[in-house]
């Protein structure tokens, strides 16, 4: 892949991250219209003037937040259609790689690489219109790739490797299903890898003007990465296969993309160490484990929980980025003291994505119990990601069932940088006995591999 090629495809994936992050904030912005449309119904004809002008002036602000937010959403848009008219024409250019030097001809219309010119591959498989991905799917090595998954049903131990063209869209499926492999601190590893972390900072020491200088104890320790498998098989009928190819690859991504994310997700959080990355929880100090009351409620529930996220240390995150995991059932616990909270007077961050009065971002995953809240700063998780995704065939255990069983393979490591970064909050009287910080279900027993 030529280098300047490479450095656009960097760019568009900056520019559609930015196009995410304005999209996400368009709920936000439906949320707070209906706040505000309620507000407004309420106001009877004896609200005072101040009452009327702070609605006035949270209409007022959310238009021109809206405002801005199109234009910004306008102006990304079009630097990524620029950037991907000089990606084609970069692209377009390309000579092959040939050992003599060669330049090979273009048949049917391909880039020299093999692609289908106008067809934009880092654009997820599912937002594809149907010409899209049957140009797609016309592309050279996704074309042997598809011919390759329906041949392994008449050949044991055969292996198919996913083409550079596929790897973006299943890495896309993947972080589309794993809510936390985009908001750790991620790295691409090719074998294992050894980080090496600062310890604290010492304090300097005053001394004269002319005094002998003091020696100062710095010390560093390394985190090793290794590369864990994580991996299972899937049934596909065999009247998908037999399908149209556009079918047969949206569903092979698709099942792929959401085992291997659940599993990711589980392993950060959860994750013991044992074949798999070591999760938030198995790190956490006895000391940033808190219960706040049952009786805690409204206002003195928040203050409650905003004290004891404080016992996650900031010290050495890049960011200050927080996120809190939590279940749908404790989502709404949270939601009911916000409402309570609201009826005092109060103004809080839309419940569904942001963490009232506190601040982070929430995210539900549904393998926590009830009224367990686990957060901190996301960047001081460090997920390693190894290359090498495969499907291959197993062995024709579904024969009867007409079904051909396909497996697909990812391999990842992880590791909590600093402990004192994350907490674990317990609410509605919530404590942490040795059942309340584990994965429900658990994770998936290992079957396969018991002797």
């Amino acid at each position: 892949m030529a280098l300047r090629a490479l450095l656009i495809r960097k760019k568009i994936d900056a520019e559609r991250r930015r196009l995410d992050a304005c999209r996400a904030r368009d709920a936000d912005f439906s949320k707070r219209e209906k706040e505000l449309e309620k507000a407004i119904n309420e106001l009877g004809d004896d609200a005072t003037d101040e009452e009327r002008t702070a609605v006035e002036s949270e209409v007022d602000a959310l238009n021109e937040e809206k405002r801005a937010n199109d234009e910004e959403k306008t102006k990304i848009q079009d630097a990524i259609d620029k950037l991907q008219e000089t990606l084609d024409a970069e692209e377009d250019v390309q000579p092959a790689d040939d050992p003599d030097g060669a330049t090979p001809p273009d048949p049917d219309n391909t880039t020299p690489a093999g692609r289908k010119k106008g067809v934009n591959i880092m654009k997820r498989y599912a937002e594809m219109s149907y010409a899209e991905r049957k140009a797609f799917c016309e592309i050279e090595n996704v074309r042997k790739f598809i011919a390759d998954v329906r041949n392994i049903r008449a050949v044991t131990g055969t292996e198919v490797i996913i083409p550079e063209e596929v790897l973006p869209l299943l890495k896309d499926t993947i972080n589309r299903y794993s809510k936390l492999r985009s908001v750790v601190n991620l790295k691409q590893i090719g074998g294992k890898a050894r980080v090496p972390v600062l310890g604290t900072i010492p304090e300097a020491v005053w001394t004269e003007q002319g005094g002998k200088i003091n020696e100062l104890a710095l010390s560093f320790t390394q985190i090793d990465i290794d590369g864990y498998k994580v991996a299972g098989f899937i049934p596909v009928s065999n009247w998908i296969l037999e399908d149209n190819d556009v079918d047969l690859l949206g569903e092979i991504i698709d099942a792929i993309g959401q085992a291997i994310g659940y599993a990711l997700d589980k392993a950060i959080v959860f994750g013991d160490g044992e074949k798999k990355p070591e999760g938030i929880v198995k790190n956490l100090d006895e000391g940033n484990k808190i219960t706040i009351p049952a009786a805690s409620t409204g206002a003195k529930f928040f203050k409650d929980f905003l004290i004891a996220s404080g016992k996650a240390k900031a010290n050495y995150a890049p960011n200050n980025r927080k996120i809190w995991l939590m279940n749908e059932t404790t989502l709404t616990a949270v939601k009911a003291e916000a409402l309570t909270f609201n009826a005092s007077g109060a103004i809080v961050a839309d419940v569904n994505n942001v963490m009232p009065v506190i601040g982070g971002e929430i995210i539900t995953l549904d393998f926590i119990k009830d009224n367990i809240i686990i957060g901190g700063y996301a960047s001081m998780y460090l997920l390693g990601e190894r290359k090498g995704a495969a499907i291959a065939q197993s062995k024709e255990v579904k024969f009867i069932e007409d079904e051909t069983v396909i497996k697909g393979t990812a391999r990842y490591d992880g590791k909590v940088l600093k402990k004192e970064a994350f907490v674990a909050i317990g609410i509605n009287g919530a404590t942490f006995e040795a059942e309340e910080l584990k994965p429900q279900p658990d994770f998936a027993e290992d079957t396969a591999n018991m002797g």
